[in-house]
């Protein structure tokens, strides 16, 4: 199962203090370190995002759960079901996350190992995507063209397709797509920066990330609709479509 969060965040600096304590004890004190205000209302974006999020897929899954025992026709396999995928809060009414950090620093939850998440933000807007297998989810803002960002860190087959696009806009779209591709692959293998950028490309033909040997997962655009952003979201290439693309209101 896969679903994808999205939310609008304009308007929400008029709203900063009163949300901030409705955040999570972790992340209310991670904003805390961001000096430009811009960033502090993004990241708090970001983390109610995750947390209405989180309840909506744990309720999803507790859903099916259900509908599993149902079908086994026995009590305690109702009551061993209903309520085990909760989002617990504390005395004051916040949700309690904790985190734990993969070797290479890739979050997970620690009371839900099974449930993988990606998250992003850009500009206005903040993305999730939770799954029952790994994901990577990016947003970008437009801002041009960035050719000496492509020189440096696209691989070849993804420089070559932008050299011959001639027309403006076409060619930041196209570069946007790549990127957030790129972005995307990075989160769903958990290597970040630490993994060459140029070792892999996004095959716009097949959708799939790919390199040399291989193709290595799927990248499908998430529709924002809007004009000046770009998201994609890398997931097992086995995997057939998205479950559900949800927007949220803050």
């Amino acid at each position: 199962m896969i679903k994808v969060y999205i939310a609008d965040l304009s308007g929400l600096e008029n709203e900063y203090d009163e949300k901030l304590n409705m955040l999570h004890r972790s992340r209310a004190d991670k904003l805390n370190s961001y000096k430009m205000s811009a960033d502090k209302v993004r990241s708090l974006g970001a983390g109610l995002l995750l947390e209405k999020g989180l309840e909506d897929f744990l309720r999803s899954v507790d859903d099916m759960c259900l509908v599993k025992a149902v079908s086994k026709e026995t009590q305690s396999s109702k009551m061993n079901c209903r309520g085990r995928f909760t989002l617990p809060k504390d005395a004051e009414g916040r949700y309690i996350i904790e985190y734990g950090y993969g070797p290479q620093g890739k979050p997970y939850f620690k009371d839900y190992p099974d449930i993988h998440f990606s998250l992003s933000h850009s500009g206005k807007i903040a993305v999730l995507a939770l799954a029952d297998s790994e994901v990577g989810i990016d947003v970008q803002e437009f801002r041009g063209f960035q050719e000496k960002v492509a020189k440096r860190f696209y691989h070849e087959e993804e420089y070559k397709i932008l050299e011959a696009v001639s027309e403006a806009e076409a060619k930041e779209m196209l570069f946007y797509k790549i990127w957030t591709c790129k972005e995307g692959y990075i989160k769903y293998t958990g290597k970040g920066m630490g993994q060459d950028l140029r070792s892999f490309y996004y095959d716009a033909k097949r959708e799939k990330v790919c390199n040399e040997e291989a193709e290595l997962a799927n990248c499908q655009e998430i529709p924002l609709n809007t004009d000046n952003y770009f998201c994609s979201l890398v997931f097992h290439q086995n995997i057939k479509k998205i479950d559900k693309i949800i927007k949220l209101s803050l």
